[in-house]
């Protein structure tokens, strides 16, 4: 059992003069980065930085034009927009929040007096890690306001988020009939909300997570139609802080496995006209980018130990049981 301190007791009337008490507490998950860390992170995320800009400056050698990022049609409103995010809205207030809501905003209240990330109910409070950085959010809110319209903020923002990447972008790859189709639109709306709204109203990192697997989904569409590593590079980058917002996030990963074929025709291709390494080094780059908030506040044997005592204690499910 993790030892506990519950409080020191005495039946002194007054306490003598030079009386003191000295108490070790495990504290083995209440880790701060030091000035060194701090400094191989940020040197860490500009080499990641560096590295994508030079995947980008070859990806141009291929002599084709640039394509604007974000078309000016991305940013027109549309009446079904406003219908859609009324909804939400309204939904967002009035709406059934999850079970674990309660569970999760005392963690989130707890972490700033333990000095992690702690899983307060179980597993002896290990470190959330490294699953646990879509909750240092919540705890980072928890400390302006409990209220649970403000605590929510992120969910709403993230329903928004996919409605929007799902008609400004799933839908049109679908081809033209599909961007065409007023009906196309109104039943993805529909369908859209009927998933959304019974299940992504609360705490939980399902709702970010929906959103990143949207943004891996579309980043790895659009590698495979431009031929290009940049995309792909993103797309690694998102499923792989999915991953680590929840174990649920592997349904981003699955969409780089379901884009891996064609990806790696394109790698192979660009690896005999630059080299394996200038290809392939800033994708390594991007899959790693996630270690930096993992690592951020704790350490590796925090985050084994934490791993070890989840297994122990369960419950433990495979990876295909999840």
């Amino acid at each position: 059992f993790m030892p506990q301190v519950v409080g020191v007791f005495t039946d002194l009337d007054t306490t003598p003069t030079g009386l003191d008490l000295t108490i070790d507490i495990d504290s083995r998950f209440s880790t701060h980065p030091t000035p060194l860390k701090l400094a191989a992170i940020a040197t860490g995320i500009l080499a990641t930085l560096l590295a994508l800009t030079a995947l980008h400056q070859l990806d141009t050698t291929d002599g084709r034009r640039h394509r604007r990022f974000l078309p000016p049609s991305w940013w027109r409103l549309r009446p079904l927009d406003g219908i859609v995010a009324t909804i939400l809205a309204i939904w967002y207030l009035i709406g059934a929040n999850t079970a674990d809501d309660g569970y999760i905003l005392t963690m989130a209240r707890v972490a700033n007096d333990a000095g992690y990330m702690a899983n307060y109910y179980r597993w002896f409070g290990v470190s959330e890690a490294p699953f646990g950085w879509f909750y240092d959010i919540t705890a980072l809110l928890a400390q302006i306001s409990t209220a649970s319209p403000f605590i929510r903020i992120t969910t709403l923002i993230a329903s928004l988020l996919c409605w929007w990447i799902i008609s400004r972008e799933v839908i049109p790859r679908l081809g033209r009939r599909a961007r065409t189709t007023p009906a196309v639109t109104w039943t993805a709306a529909a369908v859209f909300l009927a998933f959304w709204l019974p299940y992504n109203n609360g705490l939980r990192p399902e709702p970010i997570i929906a959103v990143g697997a949207l943004l891996t989904w579309i980043s790895i569409e659009r590698a495979i139609a431009t031929g290009r590593l940049l995309p792909a590079a993103t797309a690694v980058i998102i499923a792989a802080f999915s991953l680590a917002a929840g174990p649920t996030g592997l349904m981003a990963v699955a969409a780089l496995l379901a884009g891996s074929r064609p990806l790696l025709a394109i790698l192979i291709k660009r690896a005999r006209e630059h080299g394996w390494i200038p290809v392939t080094a800033p994708i390594l780059a991007a899959g790693m980018a996630v270690l930096f908030i993992i690592f951020y506040d704790q350490t590796l044997a925090t985050v084994t130990e934490a791993s070890r005592l989840r297994t122990a204690i369960g419950p433990s499910l495979a990876w295909y049981e999840e």
